[in-house]
């Protein structure tokens, strides 16, 4: 379900179409001045700035990415993004959940991050790792050698594999005493008293920023303890923008990450 975290609500999902014999898609692009209003996709994306640069808004928060950075945006995130008329030329890769869900127990539940400013060794060798991949990936992608398909496939492969390597790695230094970050998905979050009335340990009392029906369903945006928030709720709710309002967390499907690396500790 994407996420409309204070976005418009003129967002479209963007439907990826895959070249033949491909499973994702990966393209290298020359690009100047254009721009992409919010959009969303059932897809993991990746852009990588070769030259130039790229303006992206996840949310309220606008990032430029520079030449050797990339960009994670997880499928679901409405985004939006603008190319300087300088000019950049970036890779473009896109994993389809589809494809992910061939291999992984429940895409939806996976999410991608990276932090340039880590101190974390680990987290700097990773970044490291990835840059590498995807420059390898795009030279098998423009020079086509026999086989490269193959080659193709297991260097998209090592990439999918990096969080389960680092999680690992984590799991074993072991978390007493640590600071960790809690993430929970919108449809886990509720508002209804029923559900509160049981679950007293997790509530958590906030003010709502943004009211939102879509269709069926209601999101709630607002913010709990410096941190935004969602939630999805029944359209019969009461809740409207600028309430204070009750939610209870359901803490059985809470997802822990490790604070510096972001690497998922339970699920």
């Amino acid at each position: 379900m994407p996420r409309k975290d204070h976005l418009p609500r003129q967002t479209r999902q963007e439907h990826i179409t895959l070249q033949p014999n491909r499973s994702i898609e990966f393209r290298v692009t020359d690009d100047f001045g254009s721009f992409s209003p919010p959009h969303w996709h059932d897809a993991l994306e990746i852009i990588y700035i070769l030259e130039g640069s790229s303006i992206v808004t996840l949310s309220d928060r606008t990032k430029t990415v520079l030449p050797g950075q990339f960009l994670l945006i997880n499928s679901g995130r409405i985004h939006t993004a603008r190319c300087p008329s300088t000019g950049n030329r970036s890779i473009l890769m896109q994993i389809p959940d589809a494809f992910l869900a061939n291999y992984l127990p429940d895409p939806s539940q996976l999410w991608f991050s990276i932090d340039y400013d880590s101190t974390n060794p680990e987290v700097q060798k990773n970044i490291s790792q990835f840059r590498r991949l995807l420059l390898s990936m795009m030279q098998l992608h423009e020079e086509m050698p026999d086989g490269y398909l193959l080659t193709f496939q297991r260097e998209l492969f090592t990439f999918l594999d990096l969080p389960a390597s680092k999680a690992k790695a984590v799991i074993d230094g072991g978390y007493d005493g640590k600071t960790v970050v809690m993430g929970i998905r919108p449809e886990n979050v509720h508002d209804s008293q029923m559900f509160i009335e049981t679950s007293k340990d997790s509530v958590v009392e906030c003010k709502i920023n943004v009211y939102e029906l879509l269709g069926a369903e209601v999101y709630l945006y607002f913010d709990c303890e410096g941190f935004p928030m969602t939630a999805r709720v029944d359209p019969r709710t009461t809740a409207r923008s600028g309430d204070t309002v009750k939610f209870a967390l359901d803490m059985e499907k809470v997802h822990l990450f490790d604070k510096e690396t972001e690497i998922t500790i339970t699920n």
